[in-house]
C-alpha cells in the first residue's frame, strides 16, 4: 500500500499512491491500513470500515505541536473521531522522543470502536491488547444503524 495522502516535503519526493487505504485478511478479521496523513481525511478509514475492515492500523510520525496543556495532540482526537464515526477501532503505533531536532507527538494508542483511548504511551517492550466482538455491527439501537442510515446521496 502506497500512501494516498503526501505531507508537506514528501510530494517532491515521492508518488501518491492510488488508493484510499487497504484491507487485508488476517487471522483476527480484517485488517484496514492506512498511512499517518491519510488519516486527516475521514473518507479514508470510513472507506475501510465500508470495505469491511474490522480494525484500522494506522503507522503515524506525527510531529510534536502546540497544544493547550492536558491536551491530546489533535492527530490523535482526529483519529478518536474517526474510530467513533465509523465504529472501527484504530491501532496507532507513533514515534516518540526527538530526532534530528524533530520532537514527536507519542500519540501511540489504541481506540476502541467507540472512539475512546483505552491504551495510550505504551512503554517500551509493553503489550496492549483489543479485543474484537467479531459479531458486533454498525446498529445503533434501538432504531439507528451507522452505514444503512448513511445518506450518500445528499454527499
Amino acid at each position: 500500500y502506497r500512501k494516498s495522502h503526501l505531507w508537506g516535503a514528501e510530494k517532491l519526493v515521492f508518488d501518491s499512491g492510488s488508493e484510499a487505504g487497504l484491507v487485508v485478511d488476517a487471522p483476527f478479521g480484517r485488517l484496514g491500513v492506512a498511512l499517518c496523513y491519510d488519516n486527516e481525511f475521514p473518507e479514508v478509514p470510513r472507506r475501510l470500515a465500508l470495505a469491511g475492515a474490522d480494525v484500522l492500523a494506522l503507522p503515524v510520525n506525527w510531529p510534536l505541536v502546540p497544544r493547550p496543556d492536558g491536551e491530546h495532540a489533535p492527530e490523535l482526537i482526529q483519529a478518536m473521531a474517526s474510530a467513533r464515526s465509523s465504529r472501527l477501532p484504530v491501532v496507532i503505533a507513533d514515534r516518540w522522543g526527538s530526532e534530528r531536532g524533530v520532537d514527536w507527538t507519542d500519540g501511540t494508542a489504541i481506540i476502541d470502536e467507540q472512539g475512546w483511548i483505552v491504551a495510550f504511551r505504551a512503554v517500551m517492550g509493553a503489550t496492549a491488547v483489543l479485543s474484537l466482538d467479531a459479531a458486533r455491527g454498525k446498529a445503533l439501537p434501538p432504531h439507528n444503524d451507522l452505514f444503512a442510515d448513511r445518506r450518500a446521496d445528499l454527499y
